[in-house]
């Protein structure tokens, strides 16, 4: 039971620290987030927001994506920024989002976040005095979509000719916390708990039954000789 104990110790603090070519930003929504968002506001930031990729919570990672650097000198604007849409997030709630990548091009990630609202003014797309009220849900909902910008930066030094004009490729993840921890360390966790109790209730004492078979015969043995 101690070592199950040490295995568990071991499992959470691998998921509680990431290490590595990992960037993450963690956030938090509070009680008090606005909740209102109408579908005529979401169809205006899909508008100014044609490529975005969705991720819902309380997890979803993406398939390998592809990014250039800020300071790339062939890529437009387009591709020098990823952004992804952050579906039913709850307030009172924590999530991070986790970027993971090669150590291959010397980069260093970004992830900013934005409501709404915030992405619309950055668009210059905002609704007006007179289009607000219209553009209100008539009751609070219980989930809340957000808003992630990604971006890149070529840093440091490569002997690869040409390295900041070349793609960075990456995965991104959004996972709920519950107690501090990602929802997937209690997957992890409640996994190596079965695999804990099937071997104490059953390979445990198959191998004793095997050990004690072998010492009766040992002990026959010996007896005839």
């Amino acid at each position: 039971m101690g070592l199950a104990l040490l295995l568990l110790a071991l499992v959470l603090a691998a998921c509680a620290n990431v290490r590595g070519n990992t960037e993450v930003r963690r956030f938090r929504l509070d009680l008090d987030t606005p909740m209102h968002q109408s579908p005529l506001l979401q169809r205006r930031i899909d508008g100014v927001l044609p490529n975005q990729t969705a991720l819902a919570a309380p997890f979803t990672t993406s398939g390998i994506e592809a990014i250039y650097a800020a300071e790339s000198t062939t890529a437009s604007s387009e591709d020098r920024v990823r952004w992804y849409r952050l579906q039913g997030l709850e307030p009172g709630r924590s999530y991070e989002l986790r970027v993971s990548y090669a150590a291959t091009p010397p980069s260093s990630f970004d992830i900013a976040l934005y409501s709404v609202l915030e992405v619309l003014r950055l668009f210059n797309a905002a609704p007006g005095r007179e289009e607000t009220p219209h553009m209100q849900d008539s009751a609070p909902r219980a989930e809340l979509d957000m808003y992630a910008k990604v971006t890149v930066s070529y840093t440091g030094h490569s002997h690869i000719v040409d390295m900041e004009n070349r793609q960075v490729r990456y995965i991104i993840a959004l996972e709920r916390h519950v107690l501090g921890l990602p929802v997937r360390a209690y997957k992890l966790v409640g996994a190596l708990v079965v695999v804990v109790i099937f071997s104490l209730l059953v390979v445990a004492p198959r191998i004793l039954a095997a050990a004690d078979a072998v010492l009766a015969e040992d002990t026959k043995q010996h007896k005839k000789d």
